[in-house]
């Protein structure tokens, strides 16, 4: 593993030698390098880069966000006539912009020049109506539709994205994280109890064929 100076715009992940290009081009910035990448681009692994996203890349954001929660669905059997106001269905651009008006802070994980994973971070409660009782919350943080495109699972990128999630909100003050999950999704529960997620309950909605989980990580 290695560091090199820090800036709050970039996540680069890398071997030794991009390191080195990464370097001379100039590029500065908290950017933890990795060798734990797959081998790819002529032998060298790849640049891996986590920022903020512009309002330009919502509606290509919320295509990843769609492809993503897909396989999902189709595993659960969700479908827009069984369960319309799922994520992998309603998600859009405008959706995207709506929440970053909310004050969520909205990333990208790109592999090159392509978009290949989301997610997005908010405090407890921020763009809940008023009249849903819910209050933010100051210490505690929420992540929302964390996603990774279907051929690129399995090489580190979650766990990378998890990774900056937990790192932001420490810098913001944070002390807990919460998620919520499709509780019938048995694979994505075990996930992220492995990376240190605890399991704190359910909830079942009328509008959803599919049970609602919940989950938590401390992070001080």
């Amino acid at each position: 593993m290695v560091t090199v100076p820090h800036t709050d715009k970039v996540l680069a992940v890398a071997s030794s030698p991009i390191v080195m290009l990464y370097c001379l081009l100039g590029f500065t910035g908290y950017d933890t390098i990795s060798s734990h990448v797959p081998d790819t681009y002529f032998g060298l692994r790849s640049l891996v880069m986590i920022r903020l996203l512009e309002p330009s890349e919502f509606t290509n954001a919320a295509a990843v966000i769609r492809a993503s929660f897909a396989t999902v669905a189709a595993d659960l059997g969700l479908t827009e006539q069984n369960c319309p106001k799922y994520v992998g269905f309603v998600t859009t651009g405008e959706r995207l912009q709506t929440q970053h008006g909310w004050g969520w802070q909205i990333y990208g994980l790109y592999e090159m020049e392509r978009l290949i994973g989301y997610v997005s971070i908010s405090k407890a409660g921020a763009g809940v109506k008023p009249d849903d009782g819910a209050k933010e919350d100051v210490s505690t943080y929420e992540i929302h539709n964390l996603a990774v495109l279907p051929e690129f699972r399995h090489s580190g990128y979650g766990r990378q994205l998890l990774d900056h999630c937990k790192e932001k909100v420490a810098e913001s003050g944070g002390g807990k994280i919460v998620i919520s999950i499709v509780e019938e999704n048995t694979v994505l529960k075990s996930w992220y109890i492995a990376y240190g997620f605890v399991h704190t309950g359910t909830k079942k909605f009328d509008h959803l064929p599919f049970t609602s989980g919940y989950m938590e990580m401390n992070i001080t």
